[in-house]
């Protein structure tokens, strides 16, 4: 069984997260530009993890909406299933990136000043999110 990967997608940066083999531990991978390279970046990635599942956050308003990201969201799950060719899924992300710049402000540094590390948190939380509901 193949690894998932998370993906945390922003317009300048996309937040990346891996789970384990087993598919039950979500972590932090790294933080990668959203430019003209992202989709040759997430190939290697995706062939160094033995990534079979992509599920990228997508962003509703607490009214149920979706966000204004998504079409944004939407036209990349495109370019990946285009490139890349793997099952590539939506998942609500309500709340992710509040909750990870919680979490690094805990750990006493400041979200602010590291948006890097804000991105691969929130894409963390997106994954195991999603693990939690495919063990149960």
């Amino acid at each position: 069984m193949g690894r998932i990967l998370g993906i945390d997608f922003g317009l300048k940066r996309i937040g990346l997260a891996i789970s384990d083999l087993d598919r039950c531990i979500a972590s932090p991978l790294k933080t990668i530009e959203n430019n003209e390279e992202v989709l040759n970046t997430l190939i290697d990635i995706c062939d160094e993890y033995s990534v079979e599942i992509i599920v990228m956050g997508y962003p509703y308003h607490l009214s149920g909406d979706k966000s204004e990201i998504c079409t944004e969201i939407e036209k990349f799950k495109n370019r990946i299933l285009n490139a890349i060719g793997l099952k590539v899924i939506l998942w609500d992300e309500r709340f992710t990136s509040k909750e990870s710049e919680r979490t690094i402000r805990e750990s006493e540094i400041k979200p602010s000043r590291n948006k890097k590390l804000v991105d691969k948190v929130a894409a963390s939380f997106i994954l195991e999110a999603y693990l939690q509901s495919i063990e149960n």
